[in-house]
């Protein structure tokens, strides 16, 4: 085999979805915050459909999290009985993956 040759695989990351229709658009972001803001975009879309719908999202936002990879889908930040947020759950999330970090009213 001469060194030139292509061996005639491809490696299974280069088709994941982190390297999919993301190229210019990420502008220097690493593939998961580029993912967490673009489901919590989508969310935020459902929410300016309302009347007043960007309030009520500011105020829900703070209560979700953009979950990890693969999904990156948006779910409520676990409670106790009193609806005192999880802290020790909170505190394994990265600042990306908090709603709050997305409010439009920082």
């Amino acid at each position: 085999m001469k060194s030139n040759e292509k061996i005639g695989f491809t490696m299974p990351h280069i088709e994941s979805p982190l390297s999919a229709g993301v190229p210019g658009e990420m502008k220097g972001e690493k593939p998961a915050e580029y993912f967490s803001k673009k489901a919590i975009e989508k969310e935020k879309e459902l929410y300016l459909q309302k009347t007043n719908g960007e309030d009520e999202f500011n105020t829900e936002i703070s209560e979700k999290y953009v979950t990890a990879y693969p999904d990156y889908n948006i779910a409520y930040i676990p409670t106790d009985d009193g609806e005192v947020q999880d802290e020790e759950f909170k505190s394994t999330l990265k600042p990306y993956q908090l709603g709050s970090y997305y409010r439009t009213n920082k």
